[in-house]
């Protein structure tokens, strides 16, 4: 699919204008890619596959898990 001018240019507006929400929602989306990728296909379950990623990702998963918890207390 065939992104055009004008929605670039609107898009590259859009980011300006909100730089926190834009900085926000990529983060929060890498964050879900991470947890969730695994049933996704593409690059990310290729990685988290791959011989690295499969000695690493439960581990990483539960450390994540540990520091999920503690920002929620953080935030009671």
């Amino acid at each position: 699919m065939t992104v055009s001018k004008s929605q670039l240019k609107a898009s590259q507006v859009y980011r300006k204008r909100n730089p926190e929400r834009t900085a926000y929602t990529t983060l929060r989306r890498n964050a879900f890619n991470f947890v969730n990728g695994y049933q996704k296909g593409g690059k990310t379950e290729k990685a988290i596959k791959s011989d690295y990623g499969s000695e690493h990702y439960f581990d990483d998963l539960k450390d994540l898990q540990n520091d999920l918890k503690k920002a929620i207390e953080k935030l009671k």
